[in-house]
Formats: C-alpha cells, sequence, structure tokens
C-alpha cells in the first residue's frame, strides 16, 4: 500500500478520522499473506459486481454486532468515502441483540470519529460521523434480518469465528466470506484491555483500506 500514502488528500472523510487515518498509512505494517489471499478473494468479487454497474451490499457479521463487525461497518464505509468508490454500502449484523460495546466505542472516538449517543436504552442507538455532508452511521447492536439491513442481495462477511461456524448459510446473501478477528472481549477485567480494543480497531481498519485499495485498483477507478 506504500504508492496509496502519496496519493491525493480526499477532503469528505472528517478531519479527526483523516488524521487517524495518515498516522498509520505512514507506519510499516504487516498484513500476512494467507489474510492478503482472504481479502483479495473479497476484492475480486466485488470487481465483478462492479462490472456491470450494480449496487453492492456488504453485512459485516459476527455474534454479538457489539465489536468486530461494527468496527468493520464503520471503517468500510469511512474508507469506500475516502476512496469515493460508488455503488457500496456497508452493514453490521449479529445473531443475537447485545448492545455496542463501550469499549469500542471509546476506540472508534480515539480513531477521531465523532459519536453522539440519541437514547438511554437497553441497546443504545449511536450516530457515528464519519464524513462530511453524509448521514451518520447509525450504530447499535442488531441481528441480520434487522429492517436496518438488506434482506438479499448482499455479500455477507463473516468477522467472528463462532459467527462463521453458527452461520454455514446466511439466508439472503449472494456470497459469504470469512475475515475472523480475535474477540477483544478477551482483555475485559485486565489491564491491557483499552489497549487490546485500540489495537483490534486498528487491524480491521488496516485490513479494510488493503480490501479497498484492491478494489481501487482493480476497477480503474481515476481518484
Amino acid at each position: 500500500m506504500n504508492s496509496e500514502r502519496t496519493g491525493k488528500k480526499y477532503q469528505q472523510v472528517i478531519s479527526s478520522v483523516e488524521k487517524y487515518i495518515n498516522s498509520f498509512l505512514a507506519e510499516e505494517f504487516v498484513i500476512s499473506d494467507e489474510r492478503k489471499i482472504q481479502i483479495k478473494e473479497i476484492s475480486h468479487y466485488i470487481k465483478n459486481k462492479i462490472k456491470f454497474n450494480l449496487p453492492i451490499n456488504l453485512i459485516f457479521i459476527c455474534t454479538h454486532n457489539s465489536s468486530r463487525s461494527q468496527f468493520a461497518q464503520i471503517w468500510a464505509q469511512t474508507v469506500r468515502e475516502y476512496y469515493k468508490i460508488p455503488n457500496i454500502n456497508c452493514f453490521s449484523a449479529g445473531t443475537e441483540v447485545t448492545s455496542f460495546n463501550l469499549r469500542s466505542l471509546m476506540a472508534l472516538k480515539n480513531a477521531g470519529f465523532e459519536i453522539e449517543k440519541t437514547a438511554s436504552i437497553e441497546n443504545p442507538v449511536y450516530n457515528i460521523n464519519y464524513a462530511y455532508n453524509k448521514i451518520p452511521i447509525k450504530g447499535f447492536s442488531k441481528i441480520i434480518s434487522d429492517k436496518e439491513n438488506p434482506q438479499s442481495n448482499f455479500i455477507a462477511i463473516m468477522t467472528c469465528s463462532d459467527a462463521d461456524e453458527a452461520c454455514p448459510i446466511v439466508s439472503g446473501a449472494d456470497k459469504r466470506f470469512s475475515l475472523t478477528y480475535e474477540d477483544p472481549k478477551i482483555s475485559d477485567n485486565t489491564p491491557e484491555a483499552d489497549i487490546v480494543y485500540n489495537k483490534r480497531c486498528k487491524q480491521i481498519a488496516i485490513e479494510i483500506f488493503y480490501l479497498f485499495s484492491n478494489i481501487k485498483k482493480i476497477t480503474n477507478h481515476n481518484l
């Protein structure tokens, strides 16, 4: 991704998030060959849909829709805007409803996102601002069949091994991929918890950037 670091700057992403993006794009980071293969499989499938100018819906899925799938949705929508790749919409879901993890929200705030809680209920809804003149992402825990999510013609991307094993078939999906991450909750009740959540947020951000940088290249967008 070194070539991406010297490209045009895109001003649609809010400045605090762009600052965070620039900080990790300036670093030397490593994505394993195995992960690159997984990510490129997803990007190639998306490329084939783009050829026909079809809208693309990505649903990132984990068990509780509280951390990993939320990170993936938010970063995917942000990077889509950063690269100005049209016709891609990003969603998230779980196999059961819980609530948006508070440490995950803090990790997103640390990455520069502006977050507003809209109601104090058991499963609160958060408005997550990621780009200028764009409707905020509505962040809350939901199942795949929630009305906020498309019910057909979507790409399911499994972000945790439990959901991956529990859902060998995702109803309504035209394709299903595995891109799993270790649950940051394993660090709860330890002194390292906040560090682990920040690291998982950053790992997902980096790999989502790799995914979309491949989409940008293979679709020959003049960005």
